[in-house]
């Protein structure tokens, strides 16, 4: 049964890893276009994120916090890719 508990939680770490992965995906692209300065910023946020979702990922319990984990990092790969074309031009 799908509670308003579960949507939270999905939702919660679906946007999370979202935003994650599309940092990823820009920073990926900004080291392979040797952009300095997309490259140290995105840097410094993964690193504050992660430390972040290191800590809610050991206390989630829960398969919908799984599945919003996994799809939000999907979703912000492919999301991160359009933007950052526009962005780099390539």
């Amino acid at each position: 049964m799908i509670t308003k508990e579960n949507v939270k939680e999905f939702s919660f770490f679906f946007f999370i890893q979202c935003w994650q992965f599309f940092m990823l995906t820009i920073n990926f692209r900004a080291v392979a276009q040797a952009n300095y300065l997309f490259t140290g910023i995105s840097d410094f946020i993964i690193s504050i994120v992660s430390f972040f979702i290191m800590k809610k990922v050991a206390e989630a319990k829960s398969k919908s916090a799984m599945f919003g984990y996994a799809l939000g990092g999907a979703c912000g790969s492919l999301i991160a890719i359009f933007v950052t074309k526009i962005i780099y031009g390539k």
